[in-house]
């Protein structure tokens, strides 16, 4: 049974990955004079080599001990949709498509103080991508999530080198693992800003999985909020066995603000990974009630907005933290005081649980 619902999966998977996957063509700049599209302004620091055999941007997934930086100057369409992206299907149009304008590769010094100046408010904000993602669809991505919460500090994606196939979850996770001491190299150059007053990290996926990892480590150092900048911590859909999960969250332990989780119990990309891992449950898909981690989330104040009634257009279900038009509008363009109101509402401790209509409640009884 467990092996037929596995290729049923499978198909699914591979039929929606076939299409419009982005070529590297995409991350190409091109020129416009159009004075109705709108801009973003984003940073990239990659454990990819992206000086590959290939040469192509997209196709990086060979691993490099070194940070590699770049500057993106997207555009986005004046007819864009909240939650969408408008990709090219051939050369890129301002007018229609998300857009590359400029691209330029950086120095480590060069990155810092480009951070440095586009740290409005003291804000900076880090997205860190999950399983089969291409570099091209990570900035793409983040873009989209950068504009349409209006976020207007400083943006950075941190792509570890994900291979971008359907059937490549052991070297994808191999490769998140590699890259551990890659994002916390970053966090701590960012936390280096004198201008950057707070650093939030947006991890979606397998993406999770590596940061709770970073954010462990730290605690190990004793330096768990990166010399006191370290404001939100949304794990969105994260990819981690529950179990793994709980010694994770204990290790952390609690932090203001809290570490916020985003679920969905129709993610189909996480079930294919629980039946991938031996049918072990991941965090991102878990039931609300499970009484196996209830009490962690409890003890360790952990924030659960439970997506499960939203729906997208990804047939996955799986980047509803991005393409729900109601989640991105009701409750992640406002992240930073919307936590703030919560955490003063809740009082200081236990879990707080908000479901996709945005009413708080405590666990259900168990």
């Amino acid at each position: 049974m467990e092996f037929r619902l596995l290729s049923c999966l499978l198909v699914a998977i591979a039929l929606d990955g076939c299409a419009l996957r982005p070529a590297a063509s995409v991350l190409t700049p091109v020129a416009t004079d159009a004075s109705d599209t709108r801009r973003v302004e984003l940073f990239t620091a990659t454990s990819r080599n992206l000086t590959g055999e290939t040469g192509e941007f997209g196709a990086a997934s060979d691993r490099s001990l070194a940070l590699n930086y770049q500057r993106y100057q997207m555009s986005i369409p004046p007819s864009h949709k909240v939650g969408a992206i408008e990709w090219p299907t051939g050369v890129a149009d301002p007018e229609r498509h998300f857009s590359v304008l400029a691209r330029t590769y950086l120095t480590e010094d060069q990155f810092a103080k480009g951070v440095a100046g586009a740290s409005r408010d003291g804000e900076a904000v880090i997205f860190i991508h999950g399983y089969n993602t291409l570099y091209q669809e990570a900035i793409f991505r983040f873009t989209q999530l950068v504009h349409d919460t209006g976020f207007a500090g400083a943006a950075i994606v941190f792509s570890w080198p994900s291979e971008g196939k359907i059937l490549g979850y052991g070297r994808d996770r191999e490769s998140s693992m590699f890259s551990r001491d890659h994002l916390e190299r970053l966090i701590r150059s960012v936390a280096k800003i004198q201008s950057v007053k707070k650093i939030h990290l947006v991890a979606h996926s397998m993406g999770g999985w590596l940061t709770a990892e970073v954010l462990r480590q730290a605690k190990f150092k004793n330096d768990l909020e990166f010399n006191g900048k370290l404001g939100e911590v949304v794990l969105a859909s994260p990819d981690i066995d529950i179990d793994v999960f709980r010694t994770q969250i204990i290790s952390i332990g609690k932090r203001s603000p809290p570490i916020t989780v985003l679920i969905s119990r129709d993610d189909k990309a996480l079930a294919i990974s629980k039946l991938i891992a031996g049918n072990v449950d991941r965090v991102g898909a878990f039931v609300i009630d499970d009484p196996r981690i209830i009490p962690i989330l409890e003890q360790a104040g952990v924030r659960v907005f439970d997506m499960s009634l939203l729906q997208s257009g990804d047939p996955l279900q799986h980047t509803k933290f991005a393409a729900s038009s109601e989640l991105l509008q009701s409750f992640s363009k406002d992240l930073h005081s919307g936590l703030a109101r919560e955490k003063s509402r809740r009082g200081s401790g236990g879990l707080l649980i908000v479901d996709s209509t945005g009413v708080p409640h405590g666990p259900r009884e168990r």
